[in-house]
């Protein structure tokens, strides 16, 4: 986790993810959104699954990223998720939240 957090910022400001981030808050307002990062191993593969959900939102106000796996339909820039592979150290499935 902290080693996908140390590098996080880099990649959301990389070209392979500004198209996807165009016209959102994501890069601006990182410091805003809560996490649940979520583990998963596939055959030798390590990633890393981390959910996005902005502070503003029902579910930080409600604290419901603290007790539940959260999942959102809608919402836009409030919610997004990425992988981060462990063994290649990069990220990759960049997804924002379709418009509310």
């Amino acid at each position: 986790m902290r080693e996908a957090e140390a590098v996080l910022a880099a990649y959301l400001a990389s070209r392979e993810a500004s198209t996807i981030l165009r016209g959102t808050r994501i890069r601006s307002q990182l410091h805003s959104y809560k996490r649940q990062y979520w583990g998963e191993t596939r055959g030798e593969r390590r990633r890393i699954r981390i959910w996005f959900y902005h502070e503003d939102t029902p579910v930080v106000k409600k604290g419901r990223w603290l007790k539940y796996s959260v999942s959102v339909a809608g919402g836009g820039d409030h919610y997004f998720h990425v992988t981060y592979d462990v063994g290649r150290r990069r990220f990759a499935n960049l997804r924002v939240n379709a418009p509310e």
